[in-house]
């Protein structure tokens, strides 16, 4: 056990300090960013939103038209095209005027973390994902903070800001995309078309964009030295976390963010 945690220690120290600049970037007035906890949706809403704006969205192009700013350094960042929409998974930041956030069930969340880290070389192929979901619950396994001070910090902030939040529920977005589309283009004020709308539905289906990284995966700089054998694009499925929590697991999420998931509906 010892030696598991000291090899989690190793591969998330690294992973954590590549991460830090996160809040470190130039901000504009007229940014707009797209944030979560990690693993929560927010490459699916770059995709969606990327499909309602331009014709032809995908993983070789992705960083140059919705930036992951964890991806593209700054010096970059402060010459895109403004408006510019961003992806980020920092916890509350003042700087973010008009913010679209995802929240998604934590045991889902925790699932495909376990698997993002793997894909990602951070975590090593032994560690077990009980072993893993210590380091998810006591927040330790970024500078995001636990998945219940992110979610908690954007909604205590800034919900009732109604003009430039818009709290999505990646649920709410699996059960019934099309509503849920429809609120995001009304928040960015988009005019789109019926046909234009219907296709980026279609093009941000999970088996089309499991396509699109499949083909594109080795031309794409982020993925491209990651894990083949572990999609990044994964099921999407909302009870995934049924085959990988045991009794004792959700008893100890409950125990630290329960009172967050019965807000949202997940207890």
């Amino acid at each position: 056990m010892n030696w598991f945690k000291k090899r989690i220690n190793m591969f998330l120290v690294d992973y954590i300090n590549r991460k830090k600049m996160g809040r470190d970037i130039d901000y504009f007035d007229d940014d707009i960013f797209i944030v979560s906890y990690p693993k929560s949706g927010n490459t699916w809403m770059r995709f969606i939103i990327g499909n309602l704006i331009y014709d032809d969205f995908n993983f070789k192009n992705m960083e140059e038209l919705i930036p992951d700013i964890y991806v593209v350094p700054n010096e970059i960042l402060k010459k895109y095209p403004r408006p510019r929409i961003l992806k980020s998974h920092e916890y509350y930041h003042p700087k973010y005027k008009k913010v679209i956030y995802i929240v998604r069930d934590p045991r889902s969340v925790a699932v495909s973390y376990y698997f993002h880290l793997k894909k990602f070389n951070v975590l090593d192929e032994k560690i077990s994902f009980q072993d893993f979901l210590e380091r998810f619950l006591d927040g330790t396994l970024d500078n995001y903070g636990t998945w219940e001070e992110n979610v908690k910090s954007w909604v205590f902030m800034k919900n009732q800001d109604l003009e430039n939040f818009l709290l999505i529920k990646y649920e709410d977005l699996s059960n019934n995309i099309e509503e849920e589309v429809r609120k995001v283009i009304r928040f960015l004020r988009l005019s789109v078309s019926n046909d234009k709308f219907l296709k980026a539905i279609e093009k941000s289906k999970f088996e089309n964009m499991k396509e699109n990284e499949k083909r594109l995966s080795d031309e794409t700089k982020v993925l491209k030295n990651t894990k083949k054998d572990i999609p990044f694009i994964r099921s999407g499925r909302i009870d995934e976390w049924l085959n990988y929590f045991t009794e004792n697991d959700i008893r100890k999420l409950k125990d630290r963010f329960g009172n967050t998931m019965n807000a949202f509906g997940y207890i």
